[in-house]
């Protein structure tokens, strides 16, 4: 994967979107898979904070790297999400 440091982005935001989307989508609690936007915040997909915690660990599994907790712990959107593993370095 070829990186751009441009505006602070290490990796394609648009692809890390969709393979995050897709890690959303397949967790047992999510309201309605089909219809995930970047402006959801996981409270109107149906995710409890430790449905976020499983979430945060797919993520970390799907892009070989680890999360500080304090950072997921202030995550409220689905583009919250997104930005962080988009600007982290260490996200493959």
């Amino acid at each position: 994967m070829e990186r751009n440091y441009g505006d602070g982005y290490m990796s394609c935001p648009k692809a890390t979107a969709e393979r995050i989307v897709r890690c959303i989508a397949l967790h047992d609690h999510v309201n309605d898979p089909a219809n995930i936007t970047l402006g959801h915040s996981f409270e109107d997909l149906g995710l409890n904070p430790l449905d976020l915690c499983e979430i945060s660990m797919a993520v970390e599994k799907e892009f070989d790297f680890e999360m500080a907790e304090d950072a997921v712990e202030t995550f409220t959107t689905v583009n919250d999400l997104v930005e962080h593993v988009s600007r982290n370095f260490y996200a493959k």
